[in-house]
């Protein structure tokens, strides 16, 4: 397959994201061709561990293609169903994983690059990482086990990354803790040379110490300096709160918040609002039972006008949406439920 590249050398598997012009944006086939071969090296005593990176030098993995739900609306429900319980599926797998990934998560990792990567044991930063969850920008939301691991960190910090979509430095990704080390890109070629190459009995600190070798220093980070601000106004019982905290912030003349929540209205108000609701009941999920919801959430947005809506503006003409939902007031409590109800069979 052109789009995906997967070898074994030594004893090392090696998934390498082949759509360098896409930044690695994940097709249904790849994601079946990745979990097929996952199930095969599991099996596999010759491979002790996995190298899991993007080709090209714009990043790891920009997420899954969504372009195709805007060029298939017509049939987007059916074309869901098939790549989201399949993408869920490899997500869940390589969580529970019994051999070493590691994960180099060098340039833009957006969406469904951070649900391929999550669940590795060793997730590697440099200092050109981009690691966003985007999906507000599009009018749907943080899937691919979002609603799990977003609840490993403060709610307030869950919102504010999510509602404005931000794009966090590998500093960012290592204070939230959702990477283990941070290394140079340019020395990301030679610790991919040594683990390939590792032999040791103790698979797992085998790569903890050639990662070791190399590891840089975090600095303080963006979220760090910032969380003073972030608790205080993303902190709140709705959406509708959090806007109106913003609002008094900006009008007491705190820039911070004046610049924040003119971001914050330009992406999918009612994205937000689910958002908040899948956080919320994501806190009493397993992730297996979070990745049932999410599938539920995820056929459910097929029929949501600012979905597509997004998809026209981020991937087709590249300018600010029309959002249908534009004020709290236009968004009832029932809209919100109606996301999270089971309305089509398996």
């Amino acid at each position: 397959m052109e789009n995906l590249i997967l070898k074994q050398d030594k004893k090392s598997g090696h998934i390498i994201l082949n759509r360098p012009d896409k930044i690695n944006s994940l097709t249904h086939e790849m994601i079946v061709e990745i979990d097929k071969k996952l199930i095969e090296w599991e099996k596999d005593e010759s491979v002790t561990h996995i190298l899991m990176y993007g080709s090209g030098t714009r990043g790891f993995c920009a997420g899954g293609d969504m372009r195709v739900y805007y060029d298939n609306r017509h049939r987007a429900v059916e074309v869901a169903k098939e790549f989201f319980p399949s993408e869920y599926d490899m997500d869940l797998r390589i969580i529970n994983y019994p051999k070493p990934i590691v994960a180099f998560l060098d340039g833009i990792v957006m969406g469904g690059g951070v649900g391929i990567s999550f669940g590795a044991s060793h997730k590697i930063v440099t200092e050109k990482t981009k690691w966003a969850m985007p999906e507000v920008n599009i009018g749907f939301f943080p899937d691919v086990g979002g609603t799990f691991f977003m609840n490993e960190i403060p709610e307030e910090m869950a919102r504010y990354i999510s509602f404005l979509a931000k794009f966090l430095t590998g500093d960012d990704v290592l204070f939230l803790g959702f990477a283990d080390k941070k290394v140079l890109s340019a020395d990301l070629a030679e610790i991919n040379k040594e683990i390939t190459a590792l032999e040791s009995e103790n698979t797992f600190l085998g790569i903890d110490n050639i990662i070791e070798k190399f590891q840089q220093p975090a600095q303080i980070s963006y979220l760090e300096k910032n969380q003073e601000k972030i608790v205080k106004y993303f902190s709140g019982d709705s959406v509708h709160e959090i806007i109106n905290k913003l609002k008094d912030g900006a009008d007491s003349g705190d820039m911070w918040a004046s610049e924040t929540l003119k971001e914050m209205r330009k992406k999918s108000l009612l994205s937000q609002y689910v958002i908040f609701e899948q956080f919320k009941r994501g806190k009493e999920l397993s992730i297996e039972e979070a990745f049932e919801m999410e599938v539920t959430l995820s056929l459910n947005f097929m029929d949501n006008p600012d979905f597509f809506e997004g998809l026209r503006s981020v991937l087709v003409d590249k300018n600010e949406a029309d959002w249908m939902y534009k004020e709290p007031e236009d968004i009832s409590k029932e809209l919100v439920e109606n996301f999270f109800t089971k309305k089509r069979p398996d």
